[in-house]
């Protein structure tokens, strides 16, 4: 691995010990965070108090992109990983401390203090956009997620698991057993890290080359930082929100025990990281990014809309399974050609902004993402129906984020229809009985009907305005006016 970008050009590949270890440090920062998931309310009766054992983790974590940041060119990458090892020894030990003692402020503390490894993801991320050309970058950035599903996927298996155990074994209180795994994990990696990986290479973009935030030479660059850092938030929220709001379905509505819900939860991963592969292998680099994601947009969409499907006993299962399925593979499949379209546009010294900026957004939607869901569940109540309203929400400001990144005059004529369809589908609901709504004859009902339309509809036709080059500036302004003053008077009403 080379000291600098600009003493030698990245070869077309990662190196293949180096690929590894990478690999097996971003699985290991996924499964702590979501080890949490199906465990949390096992620490906290409280459903608001088991989202915050599980969101604290970000704090810690946002801390740590500071610090890694500044290690940058100081440490070895070598160092930087055994960083993440300690860290994550330290905060599984006082997790298991926790649960025997049985007190969650100190179980709070302790996912704080794991949440401390986070930073080393912002190091794997520059390790493999460093590391290979333009060429097969997107190949790697899809790896990187591959790595992110099979964390996601051993996660709250490894949780079913450690349940398992303490029910058959005791010993230690059962949420306890699968941070004592990670203590194993972290040590097993501590030893194979020194035997393995050299301490000679330096992590990439040495101390004196780093940009600062905010301070990228060209507006434009300052635009597509931003965009780095809102689309990875809302991309990251919309999974993080889904699993830990698909737990609890899994669990009430359908009756599923946790060992169950958690398996049920991995196997989501199992399919996402198997898409991954396949997308990396077949699809990144051959096809357009921005046609790749409009395609992946309406797979979303789709999914939710048969996540809202009450169609009573099993066949409300199977459309709530189907749904999450293509829901879950096509959020996570999103993340490479975004993430691809937007590194391509930024030079190579502001790369380690646009990382900074991604890790920034994803560690604030492990904060943010389990917080909204949980509160809306425990506010409206543990339903289905309140899950896919919040992920429909959060796909829409999703889409239209993806709108000013794919730049591409059909993707214009797309979102308007996927506007139109949000607004259509939140109409059905709320004025369907059957699927939660109020009905038409309660007054009420109109007014989320016509939030949605000047939320969705009009403020996203007025966004898109400017878009579209083939009108002149001037239209375009009468129309973005129009289209605004519509959606003011329809969100007041």
């Amino acid at each position: 691995m080379k000291s600098t970008i600009e003493e030698n050009n990245p070869g077309d590949e990662v190196e293949r010990v180096l690929l590894v270890f990478t690999g097996v440090v971003c699985i290991g920062t996924m499964i702590n965070f979501t080890l949490a998931i199906p465990i949390s309310t096992l620490y906290a009766s409280a459903l608001v108090d088991s989202a915050f054992l599980i969101s604290i983790y970000a704090i810690g974590a946002l801390i740590s992109v500071a610090i890694f940041r500044g290690l940058y060119g100081t440490i070895s990458t070598r160092s930087s990983y055994l960083v993440h090892c300690f860290t994550m020894l330290l905060g599984n030990g006082m997790l298991v401390m926790a649960a025997v003692v049985d007190k969650f402020s100190f179980a709070l503390l302790a996912r704080f203090v794991v949440g401390l490894e986070g930073g080393v993801m912002l190091l794997t991320n520059t390790v493999l956009v460093t590391n290979s050309s333009p060429r097969t970058r997107s190949k790697y950035l899809a790896l990187y997620q591959v790595f992110v599903g099979i964390g996601l996927v051993s996660g709250p298996a490894i949780a079913a698991a450690g349940l398992f155990a303490g029910d058959f074994f005791g010993l230690i209180p059962a949420e306890a057993w699968a941070s004592a795994f990670m203590c194993l994990w972290s040590l097993i990696l501590i030893f194979m890290l020194l035997l393995f990986l050299s301490s000679e290479d330096k992590a990439a973009f040495p101390k004196e080359k780093q940009p600062l935030l905010g301070t990228a030479n060209d507006t434009m660059e300052d635009r597509t930082i931003m965009l780095m850092g809102i689309g990875n938030f809302l991309r990251i929220a919309q999974r993080v929100s889904w699993e830990v709001g698909a737990i609890l379905i899994a669990e009430i509505e359908f009756g599923w025990s946790v060992i169950a819900a958690a398996l049920f939860i991995s196997a989501y991963g199992f399919v996402q990281t198997a898409s991954q592969f396949i997308y990396s292998h077949y699809f990144a680099g051959y096809y357009n990014d921005a046609a790749i994601l409009r395609v992946l947009e309406v797979g979303e969409v789709t999914g939710i809309i048969l996540i809202f499907g009450r169609l009573g006993g099993y066949l409300s299962m199977t459309s709530f399974i189907i749904g999450s399925i293509l829901l879950y593979v096509c959020n996570c499949l999103t993340s490479a050609p975004y993430n691809n379209i937007l590194l391509n546009n930024v030079s190579k010294k502001s790369e380690i902004t646009l990382l900074v900026a991604t890790q920034v957004g994803i560690f604030c939607a492990f904060g943010a993402g389990p917080l909204y869901m949980r509160i809306a569940l425990n506010f409206f109540g543990i339903d289905q129906v309140v899950l896919a309203a919040v992920l429909l929400s959060s796909w829409a400001i999703q889409t239209c984020v993806n709108a000013l990144v794919e730049r591409e005059p059909p993707s214009i004529l797309l979102h308007i229809a996927l506007a139109f369809a949000v607004t259509g589908i939140l109409i059905i609901a709320v004025l369907s009985p059957s699927l939660g709504g109020t009905g038409y004859s309660n007054l009420f009902s109109w007014h989320p009907i016509l939030m949605s339309m000047g939320f969705f509809l009009f403020m996203t036709l007025g966004t898109l305005a400017y878009r579209d080059t083939n009108q002149s500036k001037p239209f375009r302004r009468r129309l973005h006016a129009l289209t605004m003053i519509l959606a003011t008077l329809s969100s007041l009403a």
